[in-house]
């Protein structure tokens, strides 16, 4: 290995540790992941890179927590929803995407409400957000066709 090449991996290394002290933990790892690239075996490296993947980790299970509303919260939305308060329900919802924006069940049920007020074109967006967000959710997709339906948009 020659000099320029070691001198290359030492600056990775001090950028990669100041990026971290700044909270930049992104960068510092994809500098750590750089250096071991060249230098699978690279001890400093290693060492740092492993708390950064357990931070990481920890902070993924910290999001899929708050994701969404306990199902408690759940429970209760689900129970207003079923005695028909529909301003009341699109209140709660509105209330609880403040704090949990990507929460796909909060975002159907507020679909649902406004739908059930033949708020249809707001219901398609807020189902609309629901796929965007997991393009997969056949429930949003569902109730989107049904709001499209009664729009007469049958294409």
């Amino acid at each position: 290995m020659s000099q320029s090449q070691q001198l290359t991996i030492e600056q990775a290394i001090s950028q990669a540790e100041k990026m971290a002290k700044q909270g930049n933990v992104a960068v510092a790892r994809q500098l750590y992941r750089a250096v071991l690239q060249h230098q699978p075996n690279h001890l400093i490296a290693t060492n740092a890179l492993r708390p950064l993947e357990k931070e990481l980790l920890r902070h993924q299970s910290v999001q899929a927590q708050t994701a969404n509303p306990s199902q408690d919260q759940i429970n209760a939305l689900i129970d207003l929803y079923h005695s028909g308060q529909m301003t009341k329900v699109e209140q709660v919802c509105r209330e609880l995407l403040h704090t949990y924006p990507q929460s796909l069940t909060v975002l159907n049920v507020l679909g649902a409400v406004l739908a059930g007020q033949s708020r249809l074109q707001e219901a398609v967006q807020v189902f609309d957000k629901a796929i965007q967000l997991k393009p997969d959710y056949t429930k949003a997709y569902y109730n989107r066709g049904n709001a499209l339906t009664n729009l007469g948009q049958l294409e």
